[in-house]
Order: C-alpha cells, then sequence, then structure tokens
C-alpha cells in the first residue's frame, strides 16, 4: 500500500498519513497477523513497546485513550500491557523506510512469544522522507506489528491550528492500529463494501469510506475523544475474532 500523506483540509479536517511499506525479512507483511491482534485463539494478552526520542514522550492522556481503544476491540483476557521508555536520537531530519527498519532492530527488545504479541511503537523527533510542505505524514504501519509516529510533524501540526498535540497524536496511534487490524479489507475481510476507493487506484485498501470513522482518510482531530470505528468496520472486527 503507497503512502499516504495529511493534507490540510479545513480548519479541523485532515486527511491523516499513514503508509504499508514492505517489511524486513524476518517479520510478516501488514495484515497477515489481524486475527492474532482481534482474537484470543493465538495469544491472550498484548505487550506495546513504544519507544521515543529524548523530548517525545507520549502523554499519558494519548496513552490511556489508546489503550481503552485497545481493550475495547481486543479480545486480551489476560490483559493489555504498555511499556515505554526513551531513547536518544538517531539524528535523522528525514526518515526513509529503511531507516525505520534500521531503527527498529536496534531498539526492539518485545517479540511475540508463548500467548504474548507484542507491538512496537517508535515516536521520531525526525520526519518521514514522503513529508512535504504541503503533505504532512504523520505515522506509518510498515509491518504486521510495528508502526512509527512521526510526532514532530505531529506538534507542527497542532502548531498551526488549533487542537492540541495530544488529540492529534492518540487519534494517529489509534488509526495505525486500525491498520495492523486489517482494515480495511487489508486483512480483516470486509464485511459490507465500505472501502475507499482512490480515484488514483481504485484496487487501493485500508481506508474506510465512512467519513466519521477512525479508519476514514478525512478525520476530525477536534472530536479525538469520540472518534472511534464506525459501525462497519466494527462489524469486520467481530467477525475476524475482534469484540
Amino acid at each position: 500500500m503507497r503512502n499516504r500523506s495529511l493534507l490540510l483540509t479545513a480548519l479541523f479536517l485532515f486527511l491523516l498519513g499513514c503508509s504499508t511499506d514492505d517489511p524486513a525479512p524476518d517479520d510478516q507483511p501488514l495484515g497477515v497477523s489481524a486475527r492474532s491482534f482481534l482474537s484470543d485463539e493465538n495469544f491472550t494478552s498484548l505487550v506495546v513497546e513504544i519507544v521515543y526520542v529524548n523530548g517525545f514522550e507520549p502523554s499519558g492522556i494519548s496513552l490511556s485513550a489508546v489503550k481503552n481503544f485497545l481493550q475495547t476491540y481486543l479480545n486480551k483476557p489476560e490483559g493489555i500491557v504498555i511499556k515505554s521508555r526513551a531513547v536518544p536520537s538517531p539524528d535523522m531530519d528525514i526518515i526513509s523506510p529503511s531507516d525505520i527498519i534500521e531503527i527498529e532492530n536496534m531498539h526492539r527488545t518485545e517479540f511475540s512469544s508463548g500467548q504474548t504479541l507484542t507491538t512496537f511503537i517508535f515516536i521520531a523527533d525526525g520526519k518521514s522522507d514522503s513529508s512535504t510542505s504541503e503533505e504532512w505524514v504523520l505515522g506509518k504501519a510498515y509491518k504486521n506489528t510495528s508502526m512509527i509516529i512521526f510526532e514532530k510533524e505531529i506538534r507542527e501540526l497542532a502548531e498551526s491550528s488549533q487542537v492540541s498535540s495530544d488529540q492529534v497524536q492518540q487519534i494517529t496511534i489509534k488509526h495505525e492500529f486500525g491498520h495492523l487490524f486489517g482494515l480495511v479489507d487489508y486483512g480483516t475481510p470486509a464485511q459490507s463494501d465500505h472501502v475507499y476507493r482512490d480515484p488514483e487506484d481504485p484496487k487501493e485498501k485500508g481506508h474506510c469510506e465512512v467519513t466519521d470513522c477512525l479508519m476514514s482518510r478525512l478525520l476530525n482531530y477536534e472530536r479525538a475523544e469520540s472518534l472511534t470505528l464506525d459501525e462497519l468496520c466494527h462489524i469486520d472486527l467481530i467477525a475476524n475474532g475482534g469484540k
């Protein structure tokens, strides 16, 4: 799935930037672990490993919102744990897909084993190489259990608008989790036709055509606390083992 960019379209409406880059050889493609996230068939607990650059720590508000989001949709009876720690900056103003893999290989310490599934999230102080002054990329889900969040981009977006960085951050992380869950029709089969069709590439999947859905390409960050998956995406998750 090609890179998605965030476009400022109105005061509070933005197009969320995300992408699905090719995985490293030892990892799986995006979407193949969707049922592992959603159901308790093979994994009964989830550990979310968040590694952030010094000075870019995720807010407690964002982490609480993300954990509530995961508890709402995932069947993980043994619980969901979020672990976070700081690391020095990789000193990369511009971060490429190969840089992302290198960063994960250097810093990831939690790996899925037994009945525990893990997710790696890196919160960067650099920008995506796909980002421009007009198109802002905020996050990328790039492997089956991995994502990167471009916090510098998030803070610049917040400064240029009337929304807080907490609001943008939590929506970005939840949206990227939606990709790890295989939405929309990208590992979790769509139970109805609600896949957004890109006029330039009608075969593209991964976003919802419902305007107010968390997986829509147009997101209202001012509604961060209430923005969630629409009924059609929720039905898809339930059909693939979620709740």
